[in-house]
């Protein structure tokens, strides 16, 4: 029976795309990095985050310079024209680090070279790298390197393969690769690949391509969850002209992963309500309600409600209250004067990601009463309807891609991400365990897998800014270990971003002098915050805008802020020290571009004579 394999990169990467070139009359290319071994010498223990080591040289016989690099070790990363940086700090404790680095050629080859960074006072270390990397070894024991990292290799076994999955509002470039499918007679035919189903050859049209020489999968445009969630495709694998070879079609569900991407929306534009004068503290007065169009039992579309402002504010500013969760609005007053105070208007505010995430407002007019007509109700809105991610068993043997689970999933726990299965299964009792970390390493239980089903879980919630990456090994062994074993398979849990983290800034105030005599356009200060959600995304986009400027005198905007680079400069023809000597300015940083979460700081500005 042939056998398929699957090879994938994971769309949080990026990577130039080459076009194959023929090789030079005089002399042979081949794919590949220069060298097995790299040894790069650093001055201290210590490594700063952001340091960066040196460079790694690797062509795929095109005119590409750039190419998709994964690092065994998650405290380096690996830039797309081969530069090496220190991703969070490291301490050399042992004098060096050696991990791996993984890249691929034209051809979807994998390739990797070993890395040793190495204290520059530890000298005896030198002599022992061929020992620790010999030649032979690295050949030879290609396949042993491949289950410490996150790529994917060919497997003799029949494997059912999980969902791909893809963020909505991904920027890109496009059209994304997402997969790289493959049948191993492409090794004596010539395969033609295609795929079929509601976004390739049917509505939308085009959305899903494939190269049918490669067998590359791409997507060509954003996706949208809200718009569709899933999509369920077939992959085929024919001979060419039809005929002596045709594989199995295969199932590749592509899962859109949810984005914080909708504010909540109140199901009126504006709530009017009476209540009794006569009314006791704690009577309910009105049910306002928002819905969010992001996920369903998700943090992004959790809401939570506040009075953001009361008017009049008296007899005090919270004569009404409401319930964070419900939206109910209830009196917070042992009694209401209708003569003194006969309407209220409250400024309601809905906020998602149980209240720290995008926000919207709303008006609710509350008149006082003199007889006890009764508050209007509103019904609840219909449940949203979750569709299910289901995985399916397949005859051939396709290797499973990445996982991928969002950070803060409120389950509920154990959480099924996949169920793993052998084609052996109809005829024996299989076994199926798990092992790394997470497993039965550190941290030990986070994933479990049913011994029987092979139905693996994850058991709490995950968290990308502690560990964006789990790698497991699956292992399926025979009722009794005799008589049939699977190869260990590799399984890569990828935790997908959400926007749960708010800007930080890297001071708690500034400080900064301008000189009187300043032109327009002049730069005063420059303030910067970072955001640890995921790198290059929406959820870590900072933009800054000035909030507030006192004295607002001669005008309210004296100064302006650059929105991108955070750089404050001077917006007026003049500065008067003898009248205004100082300016408190509050700014704001927010990230998704401005439209989500927010950090505010002060600046405080001294008008100098020089």
């Amino acid at each position: 029976m042939d056998t398929i394999w699957f090879t994938v990169w994971c769309v949080v990467f990026s990577s130039a795309q080459a076009l194959p070139g023929g090789p030079a009359e005089d002399r042979r290319c081949t794919s590949g990095f220069e060298g097995k071994i790299i040894l790069f010498k650093v001055t201290g223990k210590h490594l700063r985050q952001g340091t960066i080591l040196g460079k790694v040289n690797f062509t795929d016989c095109t005119d590409g310079t750039e190419f998709v690099f994964t690092s065994s070790d998650e405290d380096f990363m690996v830039h797309t024209d081969g530069t090496i940086m220190v991703k969070r700090r490291v301490y050399l404790q042992e004098g060096q680090r050696n991990f791996f680095i993984h890249s691929w050629d034209s051809q979807g080859q994998e390739m990797i070279v070993s890395v040793v960074v190495q204290h520059n006072g530890d000298h005896e270390v030198a002599p022992s790298l061929q020992k620790m990397f010999p030649p032979k070894a690295f050949t030879n024991n290609l396949e042993d390197f491949l289950k410490s990292s996150g790529g994917l290799r060919r497997r003799k076994r029949a494997w059912v393969i999980p969902p791909l999955s893809v963020s909505e509002n991904s920027r890109g470039p496009y059209p994304l690769r997402l997969a790289q499918i493959r049948s191993d007679a492409d090794n004596v035919k010539m395969i033609h690949y295609s795929i079929t189903g509601p976004g390739a050859d049917q509505h939308p049209v085009g959305l899903f391509t494939i190269n049918r020489i490669s067998g590359h999968l791409y997507v060509t445009q954003e996706l949208d969850r809200e718009k569709q969630d899933k999509y369920m495709l077939q992959g085929h694998a024919v001979a060419e002209g039809g005929a002596g070879h045709s594989e199995d079609p295969m199932d590749i569900v592509v899962i859109v992963i949810d984005q914080n991407d909708n504010k909540p929306v109140f199901n009126q534009s504006i709530y009017m309500a009476e209540v009794p004068e006569a009314s006791l503290n704690g009577s309910e007065v009105i049910e306002v309600k928002a819905t969010d169009a992001d996920e369903p039992d998700s943090d992004n579309s959790e809401i939570r409600y506040r009075i953001s402002r009361q008017e009049p504010e008296e007899p005090s500013p919270s004569v009404f209250v409401i319930n964070p969760v419900t939206g109910v609005i209830t009196v917070n007053a042992e009694a209401l004067d209708r003569q003194k105070y006969p309407q209220y208007t409250l400024l309601v505010e809905a906020a998602d990601m149980a209240g720290e995430g995008l926000t919207e407002q709303v008006k609710v007019i509350i008149t006082v009463s003199a007889n006890n007509n009764n508050p209007s109700v509103f019904s609840q809105p219909a449940d949203f309807l979750k569709s299910s991610g289901g995985l399916r068993r397949r005859k051939r043997a396709w290797v499973i891609p990445p996982l991928s689970v969002s950070e803060n999933s409120r389950g509920p726990y154990p959480l099924l991400l996949a169920q793993i299965r052998s084609d052996a299964d109809n005829v024996k009792m299989i076994h199926y365990s798990i092992t790394g970390p997470g497993a039965d390493q550190h941290p030990v239980g986070l994933f479990t897998i049913n011994r029987i089903s092979g139905h693996l879980y994850v058991t709490q919630e995950l968290d990308r800014e502690k560990q964006d990456k789990y790698m497991l090994q699956g292992h399926a062994v025979a009722e009794g270990g005799a008589g049939h074993s699977e190869d260990p398979m590799d399984i890569v849990v990828i935790v997908i971003d959400q926007n749960d983290n708010k800007p930080v800034f890297n001071q708690s105030i500034y400080m900064a002098e301008v000189p009187e005599a300043s032109l327009n356009g002049s730069e005063v200060i420059e303030v910067k915050a970072t955001d640890a959600d995921e790198p290059d995304s929406d959820n870590s986009e900072i933009r800054y805008r000035i909030s507030r400027q006192e004295p607002e005198e001669p005008s309210p905007s004296v100064f302006v802020i650059n929105p991108v680079t955070g750089v404050i400069t001077v917006n007026a023809e003049a500065l008067d020290r003898q009248k205004y000597p100082q300016y408190t300015l509050l700014v704001e940083a927010a990230d998704m571009a401005g439209e989500g979460l927010t950090e505010q700081v002060k600046v405080i500005i001294t008008v100098s004579k020089q």
